[in-house]
């Protein structure tokens, strides 16, 4: 598992003024060159994706460097099929502080089938598998909202009803799907999301390649605007700071826990904090650098504030 690396969008010169920007967090990429303990195939009899080299017609190179999970490295896709490999994401291969807040999937793929007809569509469950949703139509128990990047729409029917993609596209498509804030619901705790590709055929045989999907990319993002979108208001001042930074939030007699990491995602610090709605910390002790202190309600919910310390 690679050790993810926090990037920015924007870099903080001194000479700006130093509010909080945009980040972005890497967790794992899965390239299909070893195994991977977050891959997982279905097991029935119906199954094609394979993870190999692939050598057929039109799926004949992986995007990088030699493996791939396709739909059968050898075969076209058989008639009246419905298979499925799966990936599930968790705080092990995502894990920077803001999982399950923030959860994007980007991934690599080629498609070739019957156009409107055959195809792969994606699910998402919250609950282990227990339900399924296509991921176009999910309703997350979070607060956040939906992004995509290359992603079918309503208008793309597959078989049974379905939506997804088809047709024929030979060169590499970069898809991104997720939340960039997704904050937990009160009282429950969701440490495992799962996506599921699915590919589906009618019984017309058509001998083409199918799907094929590489470099899948696990990441999160934490947007300026993230305390808007909050109902409990956290801010930290002066920022940046030097010696010394205070944090406020609503008075409250439920136990809150202050959490502070660094930019590489390291917890430096962390507190309960009971009936308080100021609280100063020695800021002195820090490296310069960028840091996000994270505040837990006794109900669940969250917040995030970006802060800096410069000496």
């Amino acid at each position: 598992m690679k050790q993810f690396t926090l990037l920015f969008f924007t870099l903080l010169a001194i000479q700006c003024s130093l509010q909080a920007q945009d980040m972005i967090t890497y967790g794992d990429t899965i390239r299909f060159e070893n195994d991977n303990a977050f891959i997982s195939i279905d097991t029935s009899q119906n199954n094609i994706w394979q993870i190999g080299v692939p050598q057929k017609n039109i799926f004949n190179a992986a995007y990088s460097p030699n493996r791939a999970i396709l739909t059968d490295t050898l075969q076209p896709y058989p008639i009246n099929n419905n298979s499925y490999f799966q990936v599930m994401v968790t705080n092990q291969n995502l894990p920077f502080f803001l999982f399950p807040m923030s959860v994007f999937l980007e991934f690599k793929h080629k498609i070739n089938s019957d156009s409107l007809k055959d195809g792969g569509y994606i699910t998402i469950s919250y609950d282990k598998g227990i339900t399924w949703d296509n991921v176009i139509n999910s309703a997350p128990p979070f607060v956040g909202f939906f992004m995509n990047t290359n992603i079918y729409s309503q208008s793309d029917t597959l078989i049974d009803g379905k939506v997804g993609f088809s047709g024929t596209d030979t060169s590499w498509k970069t898809t991104n799907i997720g939340w960039p804030l997704m904050g937990v619901k009160n009282n429950v705790v969701y440490d495992t999301i799962l996506f599921r590709f699915n590919f589906i055929s009618d019984s017309i045989q058509t001998n083409k390649d199918g799907w094929m999907i590489d470099d899948i990319r696990l990441y999160a993002v934490f947007y300026s605007g993230i305390n808007e979108k909050q109902t409990m208001s956290l801010a930290a001042f002066p920022n940046p700071c030097n010696n010394d930074i205070t944090f406020s939030f609503p008075l409250s007699n439920d136990t809150k826990q202050l959490s502070i990491f660094a930019s590489d995602g390291t917890l430096v610090y962390q507190s309960k904090l009971t009936s308080k709605q100021y609280f100063r910390y020695d800021s002195s002790v820090l490296p310069d650098g960028i840091y996000v202190a994270r505040l837990l309600a006794g109900n669940g919910s969250t917040q995030l504030e970006k802060f800096v310390v410069k000496h």
